[in-house]
């Protein structure tokens, strides 16, 4: 079907105040009328004027036909924008996601990671507080072991 065929026809506001006329002629001559404060033409009588009437109704589906192809070009230009729009917030999404699991395993690393050092600071105090008692035993046996020496050269 033609474009021109789809489109819905309403009657102007002003046609309707108008006294009805027999002629359905005059109704198509009304919609190619010049617009208000243009010199009224009187309905076409010869060959000549009604060759003019189609030129001018051609002349307006014409113009109707560019107006819809280009409202349809505008209306595919803003699909193709939509588009290119949802396209880029769906890659901003991944990137996000993808930004999140990335800190998520650096924070699960870096918490294993303090773990792990925790767990050698305490092995290392472990280790520091048996030297400590180790040293402390070896210090209390020689200590008891040579005290008789200690008396024995002062006498």
């Amino acid at each position: 079907m033609e474009p021109t065929r789809k489109l819905h026809w309403e009657r102007p506001a002003g046609l309707a105040a108008e006294p009805h006329r027999s002629d359905p002629l005059i109704s198509l001559v009304r919609l190619v009328r010049p617009p208000a404060g243009a010199a009224e033409m009187p309905p076409p009588v010869s060959p000549e004027d009604w060759s003019g009437l189609i030129d001018r109704v051609r002349g307006a589906a014409s113009r109707a036909r560019e107006a819809e192809a280009q409202a349809l070009e505008r209306e595919q230009q803003m699909q193709d924008l939509m588009r290119h729009a949802r396209a880029e917030a769906e890659a901003a999404e991944a990137r996000v996601r993808a930004a999140e699991i990335r800190a998520a395993a650096a924070e699960a690393r870096a918490e294993i990671r303090v773990k792990e050092s925790e767990m050698r600071a305490e092995q290392a105090e472990a280790r520091a507080r048996a030297a400590e008692d180790w040293l402390l035993r070896i210090h209390e046996t020689i200590a008891s072991e040579f005290a008789q020496f200690g008396g024995e050269e002062t006498r």
